[in-house]
């Protein structure tokens, strides 16, 4: 009876580890559930939310969904695709937006926010272009060396120099 016992016990882990293996590989790591998954996020709609996500807690002044959603229909027309569906809500905008010119449509928006062209989607030189400006930074000059000092000074030789 003991040698039945251990027998059952030694098929139990390994099928019960087996399993685990398994349930965690479907939960976890499924390559088709990570593919969906990624399309979605990288999806126009999912840009076009973002954008309006960001438009709305970034943007100085306070602007309503009402007007918001108005300045999508508006860039959306400027592009010759007009909406002409009456849109109360974020989610009845993004299904209305049209998919291949999400860029575009969002960079309009963007221009024709008050002050009238002076917000815009920025490529990575153009954003650090953006802040050297704003912070009074010339990445071309060494500041150090016009001082007379090495590079990485302390901020006592600094001050005295």
């Amino acid at each position: 009876m003991v040698k039945s016992i251990n027998k059952f016990r030694l098929l139990v882990f390994p099928l019960i580890f087996a399993a685990g293996l398994t349930a965690g590989w479907f939960i976890n790591d499924h390559p088709i559930r990570i593919h969906q998954a990624t399309y979605q996020k990288n999806s126009p709609q999912a840009f076009y939310s973002e954008a309006y996500d960001k438009i709305k807690e970034n943007y100085w002044e306070k602007i309503t969904d009402e007007q918001l959603i108005e300045m999508f229909k508006t860039a959306s027309t400027a592009l010759n695709k007009p909406i002409n569906a009456k849109i109360e809500s974020k989610n009845a905008l993004l299904k209305e937006l049209n998919k291949a010119d999400s860029v575009k449509l969002v960079s309009q928006v963007l221009v024709n926010l008050k002050p009238q062209g002076r917000s815009g989607i920025f490529t990575t030189k153009q954003e650090e272009q953006l802040k050297n400006t704003v912070s009074n930074v010339n990445p071309d000059k060494d500041l150090y060396k016009d001082l007379g000092l090495a590079k990485g000074a302390s901020k006592a030789a600094v001050e005295e120099a």
